[in-house]
């Protein structure tokens, strides 16, 4: 499995999963960035890139949450929805990875444990990555 740095240089800088440089026209077409994969090989989970965002669950609750496609080369077919950990949660590094349907209903969830072994955690630890991240810089920002 890639590591969460991997992922989030892949997210930023538009690496290839095998850590090779995209080219200027792949870059630009390229808006999924390969988070993880499962151990057979036959389901790629990936994010799109620009779709973090903070926002908040119905009742309230501050999420941090991406846009994710999971291409299962077995059936020959992609879904997609939006998987997010709520920011509480990325505090500690446990909880739960909330899937929704696109268009925001509910989906179902997964335990989400930072530095797990399974894939939720890899995503959770991806989308807390990016949420910490900017935290940290916001708080710097203050005098």
């Amino acid at each position: 499995m890639k590591t969460l740095k991997h992922v989030l240089i892949a997210l930023i800088v538009g690496l290839t999963p095998a850590g090779q440089v995209l080219s200027a026209q792949e870059k630009e077409s390229s808006v999924w960035s390969l988070i993880t994969q499962d151990r057979d090989d036959t389901k790629f989970y990936s994010g799109k890139k620009g779709s973090y965002e903070l926002t908040s669950t119905k009742g309230g609750t501050p999420i941090a949450m991406i846009l994710g496609q999971i291409e299962d080369k077995k059936a020959k077919k992609f879904s997609y929805g939006k998987w997010y950990v709520t920011a509480a949660e990325c505090e500690v590094g446990i909880g739960k990875l909330v899937i929704l349907k696109v268009n925001g209903d509910y989906d179902g969830e997964i335990d989400y444990v930072s530095k797990g072994n399974n894939i939720a955690s890899v995503i959770g630890d991806l989308i807390c990555g990016i949420y910490l991240d900017n935290k940290k810089a916001q708080e710097a920002k203050g005098v």
